[in-house]
């Protein structure tokens, strides 16, 4: 189910989380990869040298692709995105959720279309820990999109992966940045759902995503 493919469930490092932390990574990717065993497998730079260099390439950022990939089933959220160079043509690989459901749709990284079938499976279907971490996003204020934009501005750079993390039983969005020759990790504390539901600054945040 998880790919190997650039976004921050797979270049994280392990921090305290804070309610807004920026931590610089090495010029190069950390040579760590996680899926939902949680296990570790080797990433060789030259592979993160070519991901980085499509990304940068790419017509569509990440935060386009996490809006087109949430109107494709209105009123949901996005718990895990991603860059994904393996592809003849890179795509932005994209979670979403709602009610008991999970689509998992890429995102052509130069068109903004829809690429390839889309998945559908169902939260009781995830492991305990990933059931806890969608369940929770139900219940913050802060989307992942909030958090990107959030990001994107402390770290000055662009998002190529984001995701939804638990650690120690406390909920973070985590978000890697590409700053300049960088990698830069954004951790944020989600505040808790209040009335609105959905921040009411994000019509406005949708124009500056570019």
């Amino acid at each position: 189910m998880w790919k190997n493919y650039v976004s921050a469930a797979m270049l994280w490092l392990m921090l305290t989380p804070s309610h807004l932390s920026a931590t610089a990574l090495s010029g190069t990717a950390p040579s760590i990869a996680r899926n939902d065993a949680g296990t570790g497998a080797n990433v060789d730079d030259q592979t993160i040298d070519r991901e980085l260099a499509l990304f940068r390439a790419a017509q569509i950022s990440l935060c386009q692709a996490l809006v087109r990939a949430e109107k494709l089933h209105p009123g949901s959220k996005t718990w895990d995105i991603g860059f994904d160079g393996s592809p003849a043509s890179p795509v932005y690989r994209v979670k979403t959720m709602a009610s008991d459901r999970i689509w998992e749709n890429a995102i052509d990284a130069q068109s903004g279309d829809v690429a390839g079938e889309e998945t559908v499976s169902f939260v009781r279907d995830l492991n305990a820990e990933n059931q806890h971490n969608v369940d929770a996003l139900k219940s913050v204020r802060q989307d992942l999109f909030d958090a990107v934009l959030v990001a994107e501005r402390a770290a000055k750079g662009k998002a190529i992966g984001g995701t939804l993390l638990r650690d120690s039983g406390r909920l973070s969005f985590v978000v890697v940045i590409v700053s300049g020759d960088d990698l830069k990790q954004v951790t944020l504390d989600p505040p808790r759902a209040g009335r609105g539901g959905r921040s009411a600054r994000q019509g406005a945040a949708m124009r500056r995503c570019n």
